[in-house]
């Protein structure tokens, strides 16, 4: 009986945990998404891959602006979050996102001559982006 109290507290547990980690994970790929459309019609990006990994690191979007290679970050948040999206971006963060990149770069044949990183921040309001801010080369080091 109690083995059977133990699974069910721990199945409800779940439920109701799951649903903020799904909810993020939501807004983070719908933010993902509207970052594309957004870098794409008024940055005029071109957008290679989106969600990258080599197992370790991601990138969120990868993007050619003309000659230039981009790796761009997302940071979606809630209207009225303690810490704006930009301000996220640690540097624990900041350096996976640079070891993503190498890792990136590593498999292009040849390399592009030059690279940079840049983020974008998303103020969602339910599924729309209330504000969206580009945020060219920043700082990754």
């Amino acid at each position: 009986m109690f083995s059977h109290l133990r699974i069910r507290l721990r199945s409800l547990f779940a439920a109701i945990s799951n649903p903020v980690a799904h909810d993020r994970r939501s807004m983070g790929q719908l933010g993902e998404q509207l970052a594309a459309q957004f870098l794409k019609r008024h940055a005029r990006f071109k957008v290679l891959a989106s969600n990258w990994s080599n197992g370790q690191q991601e990138i969120d979007l990868v993007c050619r602006e003309g000659n230039v290679l981009v790796f761009v970050e997302v940071r979606a948040r809630q209207d009225g979050a303690r810490v704006p999206g930009f301000a996220s971006l640690t540097r624990k963060k900041r350096r996976n996102l640079r070891k993503a990149a190498y890792a990136y770069l590593r498999t292009l044949r040849p390399r592009p001559r030059t690279y940079r990183y840049d983020a974008v921040e998303l103020r969602m309001q339910g599924t729309d982006a209330t504000e969206i801010h580009h945020f060219r080369n920043i700082d990754v080091f």
